[in-house]
């Protein structure tokens, strides 16, 4: 075999000494020694117990080493652990008499930390399971560690006279090897008790293995798990916490950082959803796997976010015995999905009104062309007739009928956006103070009103007539709203910008820009609307009252749209209703009340 040669397991093989080439072994001779058989089963069952206490594979073969000398006596032993990776005996410890050891290292310096290739021969020899007596020198024993002529000036030194050697070997898995050097007054024990004591120490460095195994797996799935941006919990069967990553320790109701173990997952959960939850924890218990189940969860300060689960059930032996499961974030998910959801209503909303702007626009056009005629008509045959006669009294009527129908045509072009209007700067709680004056004796029969009125309100960009428009408008809605229930009307004023979250649901939102505009509120405490009457309640013709005729509200939407504003309304049921119109900010600087002293 060459030097580059390798064994089938993989295993690199090292070049053979010369020293080893003829490397052969046997098994140490089975025999009973009355005299120390008592002994000697009283050392295997006091060894039995100690293996436990060792944290480390050095540990162990320390123990053992020591162990075997103490046993052995006059004799020197050496351990050594295998890295068969790298086809290496790496010396852990060496143990004898001190003028022995002294000896050794003063001819050829301490063992302990060297290092010698682990050829076929040996591996064979070690992994046998039995105690073998090693022929030749300290050159063999060692591996070609030493030359043949340091190997016989240490061997004079120390007295030697036979080598046995014996590996730590479970299913032909070798974890180390120990060497007994006996000098010429050594007397092996019984070579049963040391196989003995070596296989027991085999198992613990088994064992070792087997917990670093463990601990390095548990280490790599902590580290995997807390490098995950989702909370990971593993709970028993009440919905206990067990495990938790780092981002649950970070995210739990508790508030706690170090550790959740105790902690009931229901308590990170939000009220509205326990009962489901935990419905849904007892189906895993019995189970079943569950895949993106949604809820609401809580953060350590108590406010909310969404979430969607992933649970499957843990099982132990057959039985189940816990729950592992994984909740994602989804609130940013659920918000875009709100938002794109929103916005299509705003779309389909703002398609509806501007096909019944269009509609009204045309009708409004149309009634006033023949309105025109018939008022036309009206004017030449009243200059006709005479005074206080029936006929006369018959077409006065007509005309004043056709004026009021002039006036609901008005309204839908008020909704279309069709009228003509001249933007200006306007004082808001200027025109507020005087429609409430205007509308004195509609809002004393309602109920109490009160002004809110912002100071140093800045103007607005507006026709004065359509301004005056939406607020008489608005404070009429509100005043039928209270009629007969003895409520409250408030009217505020203020300044909101056109971003803030309150108008997410707000009709005509898109039109407003990032910046400060003053607002207009009337609120009423009211019968309120339920939302399928919210919905519609700018839609020309639609009123819940009577007598009424629907365009009061819509004319406040289309003077709005034509000022680039947006109105919100919050409504409950039996408790009011709240109206707010944006307008936007007057381009000229300066305070409303200043630009009212100067117009």
């Amino acid at each position: 075999m060459s030097e580059h040669d390798a064994l089938s397991d993989g295993r690199p093989v090292a070049p053979t000494p010369a020293a080893t080439a003829e490397l052969t072994a046997s098994v140490v001779a089975r025999r009973r020694l009355p005299d120390r058989h008592e002994q000697d089963l009283e050392f295997l069952a006091r060894s039995a117990t100690e293996w436990v206490e060792l944290p480390a594979d050095e540990d162990i073969l320390a123990f053992a080493g020591r162990r075997i000398w103490e046993l052995v006596g006059d004799s020197v032993v050496l351990v050594s652990s295998i890295a068969l990776g790298a086809g290496l005996g790496i010396a852990q410890a060496v143990f004898g008499a001190p003028e022995t050891l002294a000896a050794w290292r003063a001819v050829a310096g301490d063992p302990v930390g060297e290092s010698a290739p682990i050829n076929d021969q040996a591996f064979q020899g070690l992994t046998r399971g039995r105690l073998m007596v090693v022929p030749g020198g300290l050159d063999v024993v060692t591996l070609g560690l030493y030359s043949a002529e340091v190997a016989r000036k240490l061997e004079r030194a120390i007295g030697f006279r036979q080598a046995c050697a014996m590996g730590f070997t479970l299913r032909r898995e070798l974890y180390g090897s120990v060497v007994i050097i006996a000098r010429e007054h050594t007397d092996l024990p019984d070579p049963r008790i040391i196989e003995a004591f070596v296989n027991q120490a085999t198992v613990a460095l088994q064992r070792q293995r087997a917990m670093d195994s463990l601990r390095e797996s548990e280490r790599r799935f902590r580290e995997l798990a807390d490098q995950l941006p989702q909370t990971v919990v593993e709970t028993d069967v009440d919905g206990n916490v067990t495990f938790a990553n780092r981002h649950a320790l970070q995210g739990a109701a508790s508030g706690a950082t170090a550790d959740a173990r105790g902690v009931n997952v229901l308590d990170g959960v939000a009220p509205k959803d326990r009962e489901r939850v935990a419905a849904t924890l007892r189906r895993v218990i019995e189970g079943e796997t569950v895949l993106g189940a949604e809820y609401t969860a809580l953060h350590p300060d108590g406010s909310p976010y969404e979430v969607a689960c992933y649970a499957s059930p843990i099982e132990r032996g057959g039985h189940l015995v816990g729950i592992r499961a994984i909740a994602i974030d989804i609130t940013e998910r659920k918000q875009a999905e709100a938002a794109r959801q929103r916005y299509e209503v705003q779309l389909q909303h703002a398609a509806k009104l501007e096909s019944l702007a269009v509609l009204a626009g045309g009708l409004a056009h149309d009634y006033n062309n023949l309105l025109v005629a018939v008022l036309g008509n009206a004017e030449l045959a009243l200059t006709g007739l005479k005074a206080g006669t029936l006929a006369h009294e018959r077409v006065h009527k007509i005309q004043n009928a056709a004026r009021r129908a002039a006036e609901l045509t008005d309204r839908l072009l008020d909704y279309s956006g069709g009228r003509h209007f001249v933007l200006q700067a306007l004082a808001l709680n200027e025109i507020v103070v005087e429609t409430r004056s205007l509308l004195e004796g509609t809002l004393a029969r309602a109920g109490a009103v009160r002004l809110e009125l912002a100071s140093e309100l800045p103007a607005i960009e507006g026709d004065a007539a359509q301004v005056r428009q939406v607020v008489s408008n608005l404070l009429t809605n509100a005043a039928e709203a209270v009629e007969g229930r003895g409520g409250t009307i408030t009217v505020r004023t203020g300044v909101m910008r056109g971003d803030h979250p309150a108008l997410r649901d707000a009709y005509l939102g898109g039109e407003l820009l990032p910046e400060d505009h003053v607002f207009l509120e009337v609120a009423d405490t009211g019968c309120g609307m339920d939302e399928a009457t919210r919905l519609r309640v700018f839609d020309p013709f639609f009123t819940t009252k009577f007598p009424g005729r629907g365009l009061g509200l819509a004319a406040v939407l289309g003077i709005v749209r034509t000022h680039r504003g947006a109105v919100h309304v919050d409504s409950e049921v039996d408790r009011g209703t709240t109206f707010r119109v944006l307008f936007r900010v007057a381009q000229r600087a300066g305070s409303a009340d200043a630009n009212a002293d100067e117009r």
